[in-house]
């Protein structure tokens, strides 16, 4: 009884958000019948895609998409282990929860296992991972094969995935695309680290050049109130999304994503200090803020204090 009143739990809290997951809705019938609830989430100017899911039994239709896919068992309710095979040579899963595999949907020869299961997915473009190995490596090669002939256990890859997922159920904010693009730059690096391959270090000499830097420093400063993304600095440099990352951090000692929060809060408290007139909820929904709660939350973070003790000038 007690598996029973999970999985039902789990169903109600999922319930059935698929109105924009072609991967479902081009699904023949025997196939959809198989999933019991799911929560799709996604973002119409990315190559990833994300689904937490209760199946009834593991499934496949065949398509070929072009993506690998993660797939992490949060729990389920069987003790058979689930069979698969990928190309790269048959595996089994353990019923285990926090076991992982890693897919290739262009090359299931076999995926079959009874549930039901309650796992989160990411379906990820092939040529996304495979580029970011190639260029983490500095080798010709993507995705290692020996990844899709594995079941495999990770803390760190699993509870950056559910951070994501939480991060796309939080009210819209500004910051929002670049948070989701320094998760996905964390699950390639995990999965790269748990490949057991070696990045390509940086030297000390691997900096964004001066002028260069001082173009996209101008711009965050400009821009720092707009749902700026990573890709869009990225740009700036005219380097990957991942390698700008790395070399912002080698050159400024911090990452974006700090560095854009620095930028907001001085210009919060700026006009904590110089708007009397405007109201906290204002000042933090015109610095990128979502509502007061979080500027307070960044400002205690970064300085210790509130903002209506920052304003009282009762700090200095």
């Amino acid at each position: 009884m007690e598996d029973l009143a999970r999985i039902l739990q789990v169903q109600r809290k999922l319930g059935f958000k698929v109105d924009a997951w072609q991967i479902y809705l081009a699904a023949p019938a025997w196939l959809r019948d198989r999933v019991m609830a799911l929560d799709y989430q996604d973002e119409s100017d990315d190559d990833w895609e994300y689904a937490e899911t209760l199946l009834t039994e593991s499934l496949h239709d065949g398509g070929h998409r072009g993506n690998y896919f993660i797939s992490i068992l949060e729990d389920c309710n069987t003790r058979h282990s689930l069979e698969a095979d990928f190309g790269a040579g048959k595996f089994l899963r353990s019923s285990q929860p926090g076991n992982i595999i890693v897919g290739d949907e262009e090359h299931v020869q076999k995926l079959q296992g009874t549930g039901p299961y309650h796992t989160f997915m990411i379906f990820i473009k092939k040529c996304v991972v495979d580029d970011f190995f190639r260029e983490a490596t500095q080798s010709d090669r993507g995705l290692p094969e020996h990844l899709l002939r594995m079941s495999f256990r990770d803390e760190k890859l699993s509870a950056i995935t559910k951070q994501i997922f939480q991060h796309f159920r939080q009210p819209r904010q500004v910051g929002r695309r670049m948070i989701k693009e320094y998760l996905q730059n964390q699950i390639l690096e995990r999965l790269l680290e748990v490949s057991g391959k070696k990045v390509d270090r940086l030297t000390s000499d691997d900096q964004l050049q001066p002028t260069r830097l001082i173009d996209i420093l101008d711009f965050m400063r400009a821009h720092c109130t707009e749902d700026l993304s990573l890709n869009q600095l990225a740009e700036q440099a005219n380097v990957s999304r991942s390698h700008f990352v790395r070399l912002f951090r080698q050159t400024t000692g911090e990452s974006p994503k700090q560095f854009l929060l620095k930028l907001k809060l001085e210009r919060a408290k700026q006009l904590l200090a110089t708007a009397p007139h405007l109201t906290v909820l204002e000042i933090a929904r015109s610095c990128g803020f979502y509502d007061q709660s979080h500027l307070a939350r960044a400002l205690r973070q970064a300085d210790g204090i509130t903002p209506a003790v920052f304003r009282s000038g009762a700090f200095l």
